[in-house]
């Protein structure tokens, strides 16, 4: 009787665990999808349905129309200028990381938010001339946006950012940020998808297969990377 009044909780354990693992929930294909307002303005939304928006811009500073009822979880500001600091943007209360505060590791909705800091004159940490970099991952993809960056990235601030999948980096007002620096950053990083942001797109100092997209949205998914580097490139409209 000793022995079977040992068992009887064993054998319950494993049966509610047999239970458990056969209503395991199926969260379907683990897709991102991405949508490009226009400047450095992207609305990321899971396969759950969390959502993410970079750099908002101000539509009175830009002459670019303010897309209706966007709602956004997060919002990411990489730097104070009305180009991609205009969180009412959105029409609802998302968590804001911008600027200065931004910078460090952030957790946001279940995801690590990661702001690597970098300035106009590489080294010198002036706050008016800083622009964050933000890196974090979505349904299994890891995602680098460079904001407003106006010049080369330094060796720590690479490592910083770590392994990226899909990079996006800005064109036009971009100040030092030349092709050739353009395409150093790209080597460094390695990313497996290249998207062109800013006042206007373009590809120079990228190198790899080139898609103009007829769109100005497009999916992601971790098991459908491409092997060889592409530039994606959005519709202009």
């Amino acid at each position: 009787m000793r022995i079977i009044s040992l068992l009887l909780p064993i054998l319950l354990l494993v049966s509610c665990s047999s239970r458990v693992k056969q209503h395991k929930v199926d969260r379907g294909p683990q897709v991102v999808h991405v949508n490009w307002f226009g400047q450095n303005c992207f609305l990321f939304t899971s396969s759950i349905g969390t959502t993410l928006l970079t750099d908002p811009f101000d539509p009175a500073a830009t002459h670019l129309a303010k897309p209706k009822g966007v709602r956004s979880d997060i919002v990411l500001i990489s730097q104070e200028n009305s180009n991609v600091n205009h969180a009412e943007f959105v029409t609802n209360s998302p968590q804001v990381f911008r600027s200065a505060s931004g910078v460090g590791a952030n957790r946001s909705y279940g995801m690590l938010i990661r702001g690597v800091p970098t300035f106009v004159n590489p080294g010198v940490p002036n706050i008016l001339g800083m622009n964050v970099i933000y890196t974090w991952t979505m349904d299994g993809v890891r995602f680098c946006h460079l904001g407003s960056l106006r010049n080369e990235i330094l060796d720590q601030d690479i490592v910083a950012i770590g392994d990226v999948d899909v990079l996006f980096i800005p064109y036009g007002n971009e100040g030092n940020l030349t092709d050739a620096k353009r395409a150093k950053i790209a080597e460094q990083l390695r990313a497996r998808i290249i998207v062109p942001m800013g006042a206007r797109l373009g590809t120079g100092g990228l190198r790899g297969k080139v898609v103009h997209l007829g769109s100005r949205s497009f999916d992601v998914a971790k098991a459908e990377l491409p092997s060889e580097t592409t530039i994606l490139v959005p519709a202009s409209r």
